[in-house]
């Protein structure tokens, strides 16, 4: 188990909007980290962070049937597209998904795998990008629609 310190909040009190980050981001980080990451430890080192992180979304502390309902029964069953998984439902509704999704260039994989309404629209020229909003590009001291020079739209938008 990997021994993590506990924050100590005095006061629960925030004028924050929103929380920009949390604990199981940091597990999945990890895991991720430690899959694809140069020490070759790969699924059996990415593991204890999933793991970690089942027993705490576990009722009884015991993630090991939570993990099962996966398809998880050991290290062996760690992946990438596991871990893409778990960021979804751990992070659903909290606007990380594309950004998931772009970084391990999984979006065009997944967007023709599980989403039928999208399929015939996926332009991987465009939708690896977003668009800049037009305000930005107005501000720009240095505008030139040549490529390479200034600032000028994404392709597509």
């Amino acid at each position: 188990t990997i021994e993590l310190p506990s924050p100590v909040f005095g006061d629960w009190y925030s004028k924050r909007d929103f929380p920009v980050f949390r604990m199981p981001e940091m597990y999945l980080i990890a895991a991720e980290a430690a899959l694809l990451g140069s020490s070759g430890g790969g699924s059996s080192a990415a593991f204890p962070y999933i793991e970690d992180l089942a027993n705490a979304r576990a009722i009884d502390g015991d993630g090991a049937v939570l993990l099962a309902s996966y398809g998880v029964t050991g290290a062996g069953d760690i992946d990438l597209d596991f871990i893409l998984d778990e960021r979804a439902r751990e992070f659903i509704g909290e606007n990380l998904r594309w950004f998931d999704l772009k970084r391990t260039m999984k979006l065009e994989e997944r967007v023709m795998t599980h989403n039928i309404m999208a399929r015939p629209h996926f332009n991987t020229d465009i939708h690896y990008l977003r668009p800049i909003p037009s305000i930005l590009i107005e501000a720009s001291i240095n505008k030139s629609d040549t490529v390479g020079v200034g600032m000028w739209q994404n392709y597509g938008y």
